[in-house]
């Protein structure tokens, strides 16, 4: 989406919810202008005081409609207010923490104190962040030390039972003046699941066309679940003449006692995502989900390797849907192979209860019992190359040739 129909959709978001956008950002933004930033920022803080007045009903997720209006305004009033501040700097000689230090001052907001030290406690399991909508305002500075001089703004702030993010980008332009490159955030929401909790991101490097990206992660926050989800975006500069959000996944089964960061690595061409889900094995909590993706002109596929260790592979295998699944599978076996995995699919309880070596070099059998281990057992036969691996088999009887000892407890990462 370009710049310019973004404006439009989001002229038609605040007029369905009745307000407008400040005034310096109803036009676009040429020239520094402290008199329009320092209004913008004032509307943002008028937001920010009438959100903390709305009561907080306990344990209700729905946010208010008047929530909803006071936190979209102080987004608007946020971007409007940052593109403004980068219009008066100049286009190098930036340090993050005192460009953060500066934004706290020049919009005037607290520095909100570190999380072991703020007065919202955590004893009513709620979590850290409950509270009045927009409470504890944390600015984030993040500049990119290549020819691209990018600066990134992540600005996150409270909601009951959670919190949201905005992530701003900006980069010079050929006249030397900063403009966006990048805004994204969460849309209007009438629940605290739509908000982006624990957003995070990283910026790649630039492809052999000078093209770039930003890969986020966020989950959802809720009060009472230790089950959500995981949500993976692509989004990339307005100015490429692409769509801006180029990809979006959502994983389920996100173990929220995980630790972050669940985004490990970016490059040009890829990234690296790493998390816990709920695991088919039921005598395991969960598994680690490995998740590599290759990002190919307006194409991105999750490519080899897809899992840690072929105890994890088959956890991978059997969890993800067959379109998945069928390109990890033998081609030769691809009839036998869907028919299995559509068994395991509607199977409730599953147990690893062996991993064995082969006699055929690179090759392990996995051993997974129904009814919680009680019941018969599949027998999964892995193939491992350098960096993937292959379900060959998956059979009623061990095969004959993995007959080497149980190795299933010496697996870290299952």
């Amino acid at each position: 989406m370009n710049a310019q129909r973004l404006f439009r959709h989001l002229l038609a978001v605040f007029a369905f919810f009745g307000f407008t956008l400040p005034g310096s950002a109803q036009t676009q933004l040429v020239k520094c202008d402290w008199t329009a930033f320092e209004r913008n920022a004032a509307e943002l803080r008028a937001a920010r005081d009438a959100a903390q007045k709305i009561s907080e009903d306990q344990g209700n997720t729905e946010v208010p409609p008047e929530a909803i209006k006071q936190i979209q305004q102080f987004k608007n009033s946020l971007y409007a207010a940052l593109q403004g501040y980068f219009l008066c700097q100049p286009n190098s000689g930036f340090e993050a923490r005192k460009l953060e230090a500066d934004l706290y001052a020049r919009l005037a907001i607290p520095v909100p104190p570190p999380p072991d030290k703020q007065s919202i406690s955590d004893v009513n399991g709620s979590g850290p962040w409950t509270g009045l909508s927009l409470d504890h305002v944390t600015i984030e500075v993040e500049t990119v030390l290549d020819p691209r001089k990018l600066i990134a703004v992540l600005t996150s702030f409270g909601i009951p039972y959670g919190s949201d993010a905005e992530l701003d980008v900006f980069a010079p332009g050929e006249d030397g003046k900063w403009k966006p490159a990048v805004n994204f955030t969460s849309k209007p929401y009438n629940s605290i699941a739509g908000a982006f909790e624990g957003l995070d991101y990283k910026i790649s490097p630039r492809d052999s066309k000078g093209n770039w990206f930003v890969v986020a992660t966020h989950t959802n926050p809720w009060p009472t679940s230790c089950w959500q989800d995981l949500f993976v975006d692509i989004v990339q500069p307005e100015d490429l003449g692409m769509e801006y959000q180029r990809f979006h996944e959502e994983q389920n089964g996100y173990v929220c006692d995980d630790v972050p960061p669940y985004l490990r690595s970016v490059s040009a061409d890829g990234f690296q995502i790493r998390f816990s889900i709920n695991s088919i094995d039921e005598s395991q909590l969960s598994s680690v989900s490995l998740m590599n993706y290759k990002v190919i002109d307006d194409e991105v596929v999750r490519v080899q390797p897809v899992a840690l260790n072929p105890v994890n592979f088959v956890d991978e295998w059997a969890r993800r849907p067959w379109q998945d699944a069928r390109d990890w599978s033998a081609p030769g076996n691809l009839s036998s192979l869907h028919n299995r995995h559509l068994k395991l699919h509607r199977q409730s309880a599953t147990d690893f209860v062996a991993f064995r070596s082969c006699a055929i070099a690179s090759t392990s059998e996995v051993e997974a019992a129904e009814n919680a281990g009680d019941g018969p057992s599949h027998f999964f036969l892995v193939k491992k190359s350098a960096d993937s691996f292959a379900m060959l088999r998956v059979s009623d009887h061990a095969t004959e040739s993995c007959r080497g000892p149980n190795r299933l407890s010496s697996i870290q990462d299952r």
